[in-house]
């Protein structure tokens, strides 16, 4: 089973700079369970920071966060602010501690390319009740945009370096690098479930560009973390501040040409996958 983010320096990173699910995401979600299954009870496999748990929780009766790396589940419960409807276990997404037929909603928010997937949907057949729901969704590599709404493509292509050439080795699952959405939708095909939804196209997520957010994320990668193990923090540091100048020179430049950097973004897009398990005859 492959292991990432197990340290409490990387979990706050990854509490810290990882963008948080789309709001539009979560409402289309909810609406979906309501359509056959009370929300009751949820459970956020591979739960991270929290981000994606807290989304949930002023939303359901309780929500069980569940995520293999102990550093990441004392991040989350230490930054709940979620309520008593709201706990945390250390638990591989494979084997989700909660009996069957109990849960109506099941998510797996930037992490089903972590998990072996088909014991994780087997899993989640055991413990939705009928008419629950998985959902799964995750993100794509942020596009920088300039005000008028263009892209930034020298950004772009700095931070396409970073990702792809000089972490390009360290990286625990080079073969998803770049296709990790590929993989979210064959899980479509892994479902037994009449009634699938996959949507790539309706969902973004944006924030305000800033320099020491996209840094922040960076160090925040498995990839950054593995080359740092390695190579030593000496090449981690090297390798922030390389790419800190890169995109100063680019802002510098945009500036002089009267650019308001201020008012620029980050835009990435979402996807989501959602089944919903037939209700009892």
């Amino acid at each position: 089973m492959l292991r990432a983010f197990e340290g409490s320096q990387h979990a706050r990173l990854y509490a810290q700079f990882r963008p948080e699910p789309p709001a539009a995401l979560i409402a289309h979600v909810l609406q979906y369970v309501r359509r056959s299954s009370p929300l009751h009870r949820a459970v956020d496999v591979g739960c991270g920071s929290g981000q994606n748990t807290r989304l949930l929780a002023p939303h359901f009766g309780s929500v069980l966060g569940t995520d293999i790396s102990p550093a990441q589940v004392a991040e989350a419960a230490g930054s709940s602010t979620s309520g008593g409807g709201v706990t945390y276990q250390v638990a591989p997404a494979e084997e989700i501690p909660v009996p069957d037929g109990s849960v109506n909603l099941v998510t797996a928010s930037v992490c089903f390319h972590w998990f072996d997937r088909e014991r994780f949907l087997a899993e989640v057949d055991r413990v939705l009740a009928p008419g629950g729901v998985i959902a799964i969704y995750s993100y794509n590599e942020p596009s920088f945009r300039l005000p008028d709404g263009t892209v930034w493509t020298e950004l772009d292509d700095i931070f396409k370096e970073v990702l792809y050439v000089h972490l390009a080795d360290h990286w625990p699952m080079p073969t998803l690098l770049g296709d990790i959405m590929s993989k979210t939708h064959e899980a479509e095909a892994m479902i037994s479930y009449p009634e699938i939804q996959w949507d790539e196209e309706s969902y973004f997520i944006e924030r305000p560009f800033s320099l020491e957010l996209v840094l922040g994320e960076i160090a925040s990668w498995s990839g950054y973390q593995e080359l740092v193990a390695a190579r030593g923090a000496a090449d981690g540091d090297s390798l922030l501040r390389r790419t800190r100048e890169k995109m100063c020179a680019v802002i510098n430049d945009a500036q002089s040409r009267g650019i308001d950097v201020a008012s620029a973004t980050e835009r990435r897009q979402s996807y989501l996958l959602m089944a919903r398990k037939p209700a009892a005859e």
